[in-house]
Protein backbone atom coordinates (compact mmCIF):
# COMPACT_ATOMS: atom_id res chain seq x y z
CA UNK A 1 0.00 0.00 0.00
CA UNK A 2 1.36 3.43 -0.92
CA UNK A 3 1.85 6.03 1.77
CA UNK A 4 -0.45 9.04 1.52
CA UNK A 5 0.67 11.86 -0.72
CA UNK A 6 2.50 14.83 0.73
CA UNK A 7 2.15 18.52 -0.06
CA UNK A 8 4.97 21.03 -0.55
CA UNK A 9 4.18 24.61 0.34
CA UNK A 10 5.70 27.73 1.84
CA UNK A 11 6.17 27.60 5.59
CA UNK A 12 3.44 29.59 7.28
CA UNK A 13 4.05 32.17 9.98
CA UNK A 14 3.94 30.37 13.32
CA UNK A 15 5.39 27.10 11.99
CA UNK A 16 9.01 28.09 12.64
CA UNK A 17 9.24 26.24 15.99
CA UNK A 18 7.94 23.00 14.46
CA UNK A 19 10.31 23.33 11.48
CA UNK A 20 13.32 24.06 13.70
CA UNK A 21 12.45 21.14 16.00
CA UNK A 22 12.59 18.80 12.98
CA UNK A 23 15.93 20.30 11.90
CA UNK A 24 17.38 20.05 15.41
CA UNK A 25 16.29 16.43 15.90
CA UNK A 26 17.72 15.28 12.55
CA UNK A 27 20.90 17.35 12.90
CA UNK A 28 21.62 15.92 16.36
CA UNK A 29 20.93 12.36 15.17
CA UNK A 30 22.81 12.44 11.87
CA UNK A 31 25.48 15.12 12.04
CA UNK A 32 26.35 16.15 15.59
CA UNK A 33 28.35 13.09 16.66
CA UNK A 34 31.46 14.33 14.83
CA UNK A 35 31.52 17.95 16.02
CA UNK A 36 32.02 19.92 19.22
CA UNK A 37 29.28 21.13 21.52
CA UNK A 38 30.19 24.71 20.55
CA UNK A 39 29.67 23.88 16.86
CA UNK A 40 26.33 22.25 17.66
CA UNK A 41 25.29 25.36 19.57
CA UNK A 42 26.29 27.61 16.66
CA UNK A 43 24.26 25.51 14.22
CA UNK A 44 21.24 25.47 16.51
CA UNK A 45 21.45 29.25 16.96
CA UNK A 46 21.01 29.50 13.18
CA UNK A 47 18.20 26.91 13.13
CA UNK A 48 16.29 28.91 15.70
CA UNK A 49 12.59 29.80 15.23
CA UNK A 50 13.04 33.52 15.96
CA UNK A 51 16.02 33.86 13.61
CA UNK A 52 14.25 31.83 10.92
CA UNK A 53 11.19 34.10 11.13
CA UNK A 54 13.48 37.15 10.87
CA UNK A 55 15.22 35.78 7.77
CA UNK A 56 11.95 34.95 6.03
CA UNK A 57 10.43 38.34 6.93
CA UNK A 58 13.30 40.14 5.15
CA UNK A 59 12.45 38.55 1.79
CA UNK A 60 15.94 37.25 1.04
CA UNK A 61 15.06 33.83 2.32
CA UNK A 62 12.21 31.35 2.02
CA UNK A 63 11.35 28.05 3.63
CA UNK A 64 9.34 25.30 1.97
CA UNK A 65 7.85 22.46 3.99
CA UNK A 66 6.67 18.99 3.05
CA UNK A 67 3.54 18.00 4.95
CA UNK A 68 1.73 14.66 5.02
CA UNK A 69 -1.50 14.21 6.98
CA UNK A 70 -0.87 17.51 8.81
CA UNK A 71 2.57 16.23 9.90
CA UNK A 72 5.77 18.08 8.96
CA UNK A 73 8.04 15.58 7.20
CA UNK A 74 10.63 17.79 5.50
CA UNK A 75 11.91 21.29 4.88
CA UNK A 76 14.27 23.36 2.76
CA UNK A 77 15.52 26.89 3.44
CA UNK A 78 16.98 28.90 0.57
CA UNK A 79 18.86 32.20 1.02
CA UNK A 80 19.26 34.89 -1.62
CA UNK A 81 17.27 32.75 -4.06
CA UNK A 82 20.47 30.87 -4.91
CA UNK A 83 21.84 29.07 -1.83
CA UNK A 84 20.42 26.09 0.08
CA UNK A 85 20.91 26.83 3.78
CA UNK A 86 19.00 23.87 5.27
CA UNK A 87 17.46 20.70 3.84
CA UNK A 88 16.11 17.97 6.11
CA UNK A 89 13.63 15.12 5.69
CA UNK A 90 12.30 13.07 8.60
CA UNK A 91 14.01 9.67 8.92
CA UNK A 92 10.82 7.71 8.37
CA UNK A 93 10.21 9.50 5.06
CA UNK A 94 13.67 9.43 3.49
CA UNK A 95 14.36 7.74 0.14
CA UNK A 96 10.85 8.55 -1.08
CA UNK A 97 11.70 11.52 -3.27
CA UNK A 98 10.63 14.16 -0.74
CA UNK A 99 14.00 15.94 -0.60
CA UNK A 100 14.19 15.83 -4.40
CA UNK A 101 10.71 17.37 -4.62
CA UNK A 102 11.60 20.07 -2.08
CA UNK A 103 14.71 20.90 -4.11
CA UNK A 104 12.78 20.96 -7.38
CA UNK A 105 10.10 23.32 -6.03
CA UNK A 106 12.77 25.52 -4.42
CA UNK A 107 14.64 25.81 -7.73
CA UNK A 108 11.39 26.76 -9.50
CA UNK A 109 10.79 29.47 -6.88
CA UNK A 110 14.38 30.76 -7.28
CA UNK A 111 14.00 30.90 -11.06
CA UNK A 112 10.68 32.76 -10.76
CA UNK A 113 12.52 35.42 -8.74
CA UNK A 114 15.56 35.42 -11.04
CA UNK A 115 14.99 34.06 -14.55
CA UNK A 116 18.72 34.42 -15.28
CA UNK A 117 19.69 32.09 -12.42
CA UNK A 118 22.52 29.85 -13.64
CA UNK A 119 23.67 28.21 -10.39
CA UNK A 120 22.40 27.20 -6.99
CA UNK A 121 24.89 26.42 -4.23
CA UNK A 122 25.04 24.53 -0.95
CA UNK A 123 27.61 23.96 1.76
CA UNK A 124 27.20 20.18 1.98
CA UNK A 125 28.08 18.35 5.16
CA UNK A 126 29.84 15.00 4.83
CA UNK A 127 26.43 13.40 5.51
CA UNK A 128 24.74 15.35 2.70
CA UNK A 129 27.58 15.23 0.15
CA UNK A 130 26.51 12.00 -1.62
CA UNK A 131 22.89 13.15 -1.75
CA UNK A 132 23.77 16.43 -3.45
CA UNK A 133 26.16 14.63 -5.81
CA UNK A 134 23.30 12.30 -6.77
CA UNK A 135 21.26 15.39 -7.75
CA UNK A 136 24.03 16.66 -10.02
CA UNK A 137 25.74 19.11 -7.67
CA UNK A 138 29.51 19.23 -8.09
CA UNK A 139 32.21 20.43 -5.69
CA UNK A 140 33.40 23.99 -6.30
CA UNK A 141 35.96 23.92 -3.52
CA UNK A 142 37.81 21.66 -1.13
CA UNK A 143 36.28 20.42 2.11
CA UNK A 144 36.70 23.17 4.70
CA UNK A 145 36.09 23.53 8.40
CA UNK A 146 34.25 26.58 9.68
CA UNK A 147 33.19 26.99 13.30
CA UNK A 148 34.10 23.35 13.85
CA UNK A 149 31.86 22.01 11.09
CA UNK A 150 33.09 20.34 7.91
CA UNK A 151 31.48 21.13 4.59
CA UNK A 152 32.15 21.15 0.88
CA UNK A 153 30.86 23.98 -1.28
CA UNK A 154 28.86 22.47 -4.13
CA UNK A 155 26.91 23.91 -7.04
CA UNK A 156 24.22 22.83 -9.43
CA UNK A 157 24.60 24.64 -12.75
CA UNK A 158 21.74 25.29 -15.14
CA UNK A 159 22.31 25.46 -18.89
CA UNK A 160 21.61 28.86 -20.42
CA UNK A 161 18.94 27.48 -22.73
CA UNK A 162 16.95 25.86 -19.89
CA UNK A 163 13.47 27.24 -19.36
Amino acid sequence: MNSPAYQIRLMESGEEAQVCKLVERLFIKNEANEISQQSISLFLSYANPVRMAERVAQDFCFVLVAVQDDQLIGMIEVRNYNHIALLFVDDGHQRQGIASSLLEVAIEKCREKNAALRRITVNASPYGLPVYAHWGFHPIGEEVEMDGMLFTQMALDFPEDAD
